[in-house]
């Protein structure tokens, strides 16, 4: 974070899709008077403004401030007079939606609880094929894990690799779903496989359930992150 005259710049290492913020304050006239802007890098010459911003007032010092916003952004920035008066601050990116949710794949190798689909879910992420946090299929034809949960707003999915043959990963094809036909399409275009990916799902699709299809005969998720908010 860099405070600079009237101005707070909080940079990311990475993008993320911004959901909301939340300030705990002195005096919430003087916050509510200030502007949010992003930025897609971490330069600020290029800014875009908090589109349809909303107030919701928690209590008599704390406000929480909703965007819109259709692109990831690595950098927020926070102007005005009331950056003095700011005691705290809280950027969220949603939560882990599909954390020891519900999951099943098409097979299960050699019928082993080692390799069942519920490991990719368990909130470990250890990519070593061995210690049992990993899914891993039968030699098949489009092999697939699937994840269902309750109706969320879904932003962000980090998916994490074996540690060896990650290849096989390579290509996949990443379907979200719900029951009004909603729906997010992602198609990986690397061709070694990758020990981590992150996909954004700016748009913001509300989704209950999460496919994973393999392009190779097997199929290997060491954990599936999906970030959101659920609907209450």
């Amino acid at each position: 974070m860099n405070l600079s005259g009237q101005s707070i710049v909080i940079t990311f290492n990475r993008t993320y899709v911004f959901t909301w913020m939340r300030l705990t304050v002195q005096d919430i006239a003087d916050i509510s008077r200030s502007k949010l802007q992003f930025s897609k890098t971490t330069s600020i010459t290029s800014k875009t403004d908090c589109l349809n911003q909303k107030y919701f007032l928690v209590d008599n010092s704390t406000l929480d401030i909703q965007c819109d916003l259709t692109e990831a952004i690595q950098t927020v920035i926070l102007t005005g007079t009331g950056q003095t008066s700011l005691c705290s601050l809280y950027i969220n990116g949603g939560r882990n939606v599909a954390l020891k949710q519900r999951a099943r794949q098409t097979s299960t190798y050699a019928n082993l609880i080692l390799y069942d689909a519920s490991n990719g879910i368990d909130g470990n992420t250890n990519s070593n094929i061995g210690v049992g946090s990993c899914t891993h299929t039968e030699q098949e034809l489009k092999p697939m894990w699937t994840v269902t949960f309750p109706l969320s707003e879904n932003t962000r999915y980090v998916i994490y690799n074996r540690d060896s043959i990650m290849d096989r990963l390579a290509k996949f094809i990443l379907v979200g779903e719900n029951s009004v036909q909603e729906r997010f399409d992602y198609k990986d275009s690397s061709d070694t496989g990758l020990p981590v990916y992150i996909v954004i799902d700016a748009a913001k699709h509300n989704l209950t359930k999460v496919n994973i299809n393999s392009s190779t005969a097997y199929l290997t998720l060491c954990e599936v992150e999906i970030y959101g908010e659920f609907y209450i």
